[in-house]
């Protein structure tokens, strides 16, 4: 399940196929909406809430070969996401509830 990944800093599109994206997280929220750093949740407990780092301030994407590729300064880029992106999560969301969606169709 992969899809294209597109983001610019100031006039230039780079695009990449990508199986996942995100952003670097520095702290959590528990079930009772404390804020614990990454960390230090070795408990398992349920992440509700994630807080975007600001000192790492990159956008992790990891690529199908399995490599890991880093945009850095992330905060001065914009990005786009195609069709392609919402038919993985729309997927991906219909294995997670045990859905076949090639027998839907």
């Amino acid at each position: 399940m992969e899809y294209i990944f597109t983001w610019r800093r100031w006039f230039f599109w780079h695009k990449i196929k990508v199986v996942w994206h995100g952003v670097m997280r520095n702290s959590v929220r528990d079930s009772a909406g404390r804020k614990i750093k990454v960390d230090e949740t070795k408990d398992k407990s349920p992440i509700f809430d994630t807080e975007y780092d600001t000192y790492q301030d990159k956008m992790v994407l990891k690529l199908l070969s399995g490599e890991v590729r880093e945009i850095k300064n992330w905060s001065q880029c914009e990005a786009k996401l195609g069709p392609d992106y919402f038919s993985v999560q729309e997927e991906a969301r219909s294995m997670l509830a045990g859905l076949n969606t090639a027998a839907n169709k």
